[in-house]
């Protein structure tokens, strides 16, 4: 399965055949992931647009450290919270009150957003052995068995790593005075 990285590399070579395979490779599903955020279809194109602009632009960024597919989700993630900012809006209702209406839905994003952020921030500050089965498992997505043949172990060790790892992270959270239910 094609991560993309290929498709990019083939990409700065010159082959613009490989920017054409990314798009039609990814299109569809970061548009849908960058709706989750922004709740409107058509801005979520638009930002879906400006990130493969992005990575046309500034080639030289991607430093082929992580999967493709991270990278560019990562672009629309950062670009989706910008355009969250950009269009956060109050309403007042009466000079008397000097109430604001907040749109639930950008608040929870929002929230959601900078929780993930806090957990993203704390997982880096873990053992490089919890941080990759977290990454491994949550960021990527893969399976338990995935993961095993990755660390070349058995899937009772990811199982014990990945419950430490869980545990580390959760004090980590607590210390950090994030006490929210992981």
């Amino acid at each position: 399965m094609d991560n993309g990285s290929s498709s990019y590399n083939r990409f700065l070579k010159g082959d613009d055949k490989g920017l054409e395979d990314l798009v039609s490779l990814f299109s569809k599903n970061l548009t849908y992931f960058i709706f989750g955020f922004v709740k409107s279809y058509a801005a979520a194109e638009d930002i879906m647009l400006d990130s493969f602009a992005e990575i046309v632009i500034y080639k030289n960024r991607y430093k082929d450290l992580s999967v493709f597919k991270t990278y560019l989700y990562r672009i629309a993630r950062n670009k989706s919270i910008d355009y969250i900012r950009k269009n956060y809006k109050c309403v007042s209702l009466n000079a008397e009150a000097e109430a604001t209406i907040v749109d639930k839905d950008i608040e929870e994003t929002f929230l959601k957003t900078e929780r993930d952020k806090q957990i993203g921030l704390a997982v880096f500050k873990l053992h490089s052995d919890y941080r990759e089965i977290i990454t491994l498992i949550y960021y990527n997505g893969m399976s338990v068995d995935e993961a095993a043949e990755i660390l070349n172990v058995n899937k009772k060790c990811v199982y014990n790593l990945l419950a430490r790892a869980k545990l580390a992270l959760k004090s980590l959270l607590e210390k950090e005075g994030i006490n929210e239910n992981l």
